[in-house]
């Protein structure tokens, strides 16, 4: 592998905020969508929620569901699960200064770990 970035997630999603907001989108932060608008035709056209300041409403030509694993917009859509497997492991990580020039992996018979270098001096060092 010739390039990999392991940016912390407070940095990646400032980035991505930006760049949204760059691109022209509107971006409300602290806010739960709680339902999914449709037209008469069953099409999602946007979303109700709520923020520390109260209700809202938005209009959308698309409505993107990017809200995690336990998504409520893919939820309300009924979108369908294709793939879904039992857990049969755990993650465990955490992050720690140090010269960290690469990353590196450790696989055994049962454990896999290993060093991931992000930014500000710092890995995630996970088993």
């Amino acid at each position: 592998m010739d390039f990999l970035v392991a940016p912390r997630r407070y940095a990646l999603d400032e980035l991505l905020v930006d760049a949204a907001r760059q691109a022209g989108a509107q971006v409300a932060t602290e806010s739960t969508v709680t339902d999914v608008i449709y037209d008469r035709t069953g099409r999602a056209v946007g979303v109700e929620g709520r923020t520390p300041s109260g209700r809202f409403h938005v209009d959308a030509r698309f409505v993107v569901g990017a809200d995690g694993l336990r998504s409520r917009v893919a939820r309300s859509v009924g979108a369908p699960v294709i793939e879904e497997h039992p857990a049969i492991g755990a993650t465990h990580y955490g992050y720690f200064r140090g010269a960290w020039p690469a990353m590196e992996y450790y696989i055994d018979d049962r454990a896999f770990a290993g060093i991931f270098p992000t930014h500000g001096g710092e890995a995630c060092v996970w088993v």
